[in-house]
């Protein structure tokens, strides 16, 4: 043991008690400064389940088919979210950092990362969008579309699969557009049948619509670039195997069209809208709405990159689109798509980035006043209220009952459960055990404060201010605003924002490295500023401040529910289920990972500034050399060797840190 060396936290904690351990000489769990106690324990989890037994009775009162007026609108997911650059670079990669802004007082001398505009600005971390992807992804036509659980009415579920693919083409077509890149129809296409029963019924439709959807629902690809490189990752095509029967004259070999622009695609949609009457009805109240067939194929296609990050599998349902389709399709319904296509590069800047939405989506479970080694308990009061609804698959109830806690979150969770795979369900159970959501596959449950601005949604203790300032030497200090102070000098840091859950205790000023009191004994913030995109690499662009700077639009009134009802004394004898200690592991390991290393990079276990030794902590065992076999067994699943499914081309590179 290297007293003064800190050991590493490794990717994946190891089973919380061994045989091992049992040589060990620890201290007492009731003299451990890392477990918490009994009483805390239990208030956390009868706290958690209260709050979100409270949000399943309300998700479960909403009317089905109906949601909450206005909180499916895509438009809550932008706030502050950089439009792409209208011109892309044609490499695979698009790379950008954001700016931040920092209080004049505690400004420090030039350094590399300070911005040109002002002493106040410094550059944070970069990003990686992704523009290409290594192979269109797939998308099968299932009778276990995850979407057949959502309560939509026929009309919203018949079409799915049509309009996914439409907005699939419209946003591939536009990032080919911005790299100066020409698209084309192929030789395959489907063909146009006089069958009793067609799956989609063109009758009527003009020639170049006709075209259109046999291109884009062939399995054969029927569209792609003309300079035939590779696609966008928002391409996607269907499987081999998926029969799709499309009703009308057959194509003309005279009628010759082009593939159509992105905005040309759009009129062609409204087209396919207004011939199938592809609107929705308004409700009996203003309080809820059904959500819009094309509204809910462009949330679905938003996500396309989401799904190849992670290795799943679009699953739609079967497509219905027969001559008599009753509905409404009204001027306002075409205005709004108009809007979208208007909008795409805002919301293609966050769909490009997969790391991006999954943090967004894993902040669902975040509660702010959760501290670290409490986390366990906080999750097992979770899954003690979804396990349920999960083993069932009442995806509409847990949708609901996202959107009652977090709207600007849970729009993502719509939009995955949209496109189809319902393993996202087995990633909901795991993440709440194991604080990761597929083994063997890298996670993106990390939160970002980048991300958290963009989007108005927090995600991590660092996106509240500081608890206090402290002016005296003697002054307790919050972990939590040791941590924040450190994070606000190294903006550029990968590592340090890999904490959401809040750390606890508090150490005194004195403690502290000297470096951080300006910090501390001054009321500043750190705020984000802009974003700075880089499409000739080392030639920065204009900055971006964002969809609600550029716009003047912005969707208000959207409520984020993260206050933790108080249930009083727990008493010893009231029910829990076996509690998962692994995630309080986790998350205390991250927090001392990070505070044993100071504001200039010293790492020194008496930073961490406890009591005891390293050695005696339990929740420090094998820190430092994790058995890597109980490591990967505990991380994917298997056991004795078994198998371990691999990753995708996308998450291989990101894990080796190709895109960071």
């Amino acid at each position: 043991m290297f007293k003064n060396k800190p050991r590493p936290v490794p990717t994946h904690d190891t089973d919380p008690s061994t045989d091992e351990e049992d040589n060990v000489p620890f201290i007492s769990e009731e003299d451990d400064p890392l477990i918490p106690s009994a009483s805390d324990v239990r208030r956390t989890f009868r706290d958690g389940k209260a709050m979100w037994d409270a949000l399943f009775q309300q998700a479960k009162g909403m009317p089905r088919g109906l949601w909450p007026t206005g909180m499916l609108d895509p438009y809550i997911a932008l706030m502050d979210v950089p439009s792409l650059p209208g011109h892309l670079p044609t490499d695979r990669i698009l790379y950008g950092r954001p700016r931040w802004r920092l209080s004049p007082d505690i400004a420090s001398p030039r350094s590399t990362d300070q911005d040109d505009d002002g002493p106040t600005l410094r550059y944070g971390r970069r990003l990686a969008f992704f523009l290409q992807a290594e192979d269109p992804i797939r998308s099968s036509i299932s009778q276990e579309a995850a979407s057949y659980s959502m309560g939509l009415d026929s009309t919203t579920t018949d079409s799915l699969a049509v309009l996914t693919m439409c907005w699939s083409y419209i946003l591939s077509v536009r990032v080919l557009e911005m790299q100066d890149r020409q698209v084309c129809y192929s030789s395959h296409h489907l063909s146009p049948q006089q069958h009793e029963r067609p799956m989609i019924h063109l009758d009527g439709a003009s020639s170049a619509l006709v075209r259109w959807l046999c291109a884009i629902l062939s399995p054969e690809f029927g569209w792609g670039a003309k300079d035939e490189g590779k696609l966008p990752m928002f391409a996607a095509f269907f499987n081999q195997d998926a029969q799709i029967v499309i009703g009308g004259a057959p194509i003309s070999t005279t009628d010759v069209h082009s593939a159509p622009s992105s905005s040309e695609a759009m009129e062609l949609l409204i087209e396919l809208c207004r011939l199938f009457h592809l609107g929705t009805e308004r409700s009996e109240t203003s309080e809820w709405e059904a959500i819009s067939p094309y509204r809910a194929g462009f949330l679905a296609a938003l996500v396309l990159p989401f799904y190849t990050f992670m290795d799943l599998q679009p699953q739609l349902p079967t497509p219905r689109l027969p001559k008599s389709q009753r509905g409404v399709f009204k001027n306002t319904h075409e205005q709004e798509i108009r809007q979208y296509h208007g909008d795409l590069r805002y919301f293609m800047a966050l769909g490009s980035h997969p790391p991006s939405v999954g943090s967004v989506l894993w902040s669902i479970f975040w509660q702010p006043d959760v501290e670290c080694n409490l986390v366990g308990p906080w999750l097992s009061s979770i899954l003690e209220v979804l396990k349920p609804a999960i083993k069932q698959k009442h995806v509409e109830v847990i949708l609901k009952l996202f959107i009652a806690r977090r709207p600007r979150v849970a729009i993502w969770w719509v939009a995955i459960i949209l496109l189809g795979d319902l393993t996202v369900l087995d990633c909901v159970q795991r993440y709440t055990q194991k604080l990761e959501e597929k083994g063997g596959t890298g996670s993106m449950a990390a939160p970002d404060p980048i991300v958290s601005a963009w989007t108005g949604a927090k995600q991590s203790f660092l996106d509240d201010e500081k608890d206090a300032t402290y002016g005296e030497k003697t002054d307790l200090v919050s972990r939590a605003d040791v941590l924040r102070c450190r994070f606000d000098l190294k903006l550029q840091d990968y590592a340090s924002v890999l904490l959401a859950w809040r750390p606890f205790g508090y150490i005194q000023k004195g403690q502290v490295e000297v470096e951080l009191w300006p910090q501390l004994e001054t009321k500043y913030v750190r705020q984000y500023h802009s974003f700075v995109w880089y499409p000739e690499r080392d030639s920065p662009s204009t900055p971006e401040h964002g969809f609600r700077h550029d716009t003047g639009r912005d969707v208000k009134n959207v409520p984020d529910n993260l206050d933790r009802p108080s249930t009083g004394i727990v008493s010893k004898g009231s029910y829990q289920p076996p509690l998962n200690i692994r995630p309080s592991r986790i998350s205390t390991r991250r927090m001392l990972n990070f505070f044993v290393e100071d504001a200039v990079g010293r790492r020194d276990w008496a930073n961490a500034v406890l009591p005891v030794d390293q050695d005696q902590l339990r929740w420090l065992f094998h820190w430092e050399n994790p058995d890597p076999m109980r490591d990967s067994s505990s991380s994917n699943g298997s056991k004795d060797g078994g198998s371990v499914r691999s990753t995708s081309w996308f998450v291989g590179e990101w894990i080796n840190g190709r895109f960071k």
